[in-house]
């Protein structure tokens, strides 16, 4: 998975959230779990060869019982932390891949220092979670 093939997952997520007039900080609140397992499916669906599990972080940022939903892809044995609503907590953040690293547990260490809080396995997107893209849409779409 390369740098460019990322930015054009970026700006789709983007774009799927931007659904009103509310900034980007604003309109990724409350998506992260449907944004985690949108992206999943798109970077699956595109490149078969990958694998990707949603990470769920509990207590992040400090602050008793606020979760959060990250993607964690594997592919030709690198795993890339990637967060597709980012900008709820750093508005600045240019780019939703968090970092790259050889195991997935470094990714998980990661997300502990750069989230805080208690990370694990949540879900394992796979081919039949592509059903379910439409109905996460909406979701977002409401939120």
């Amino acid at each position: 998975m390369n740098a460019i093939y990322l930015k054009t997952v970026q700006k789709r997520a983007i774009k799927l959230l931007r659904t009103g007039n509310d900034p980007l900080h604003l309109s990724s609140q409350d998506n992260c779990s449907e944004m985690a397992r949108i992206v999943g499916c798109w970077i699956l669906q595109e490149n078969p060869m990958t694998s990707a599990l949603v990470l769920k972080g509990e207590n992040i940022m400090g602050i008793k019982k606020k979760c959060h939903d990250v993607l964690i892809v594997e592919e030709k044995n690198k795993f890339y932390l990637i967060d597709p609503t980012v900008w709820q907590f750093f508005k600045n953040k240019k780019n939703i891949l968090l970092t790259e690293k050889k195991a997935m547990k470094e990714c998980m260490k990661f997300a502990e220092k750069f989230y805080g809080g208690v990370w694990s396995v949540s879900e394992t997107i796979n081919k039949n979670c592509f059903k379910n893209i439409k109905k996460w849409e909406n979701m977002i779409k409401s939120n």
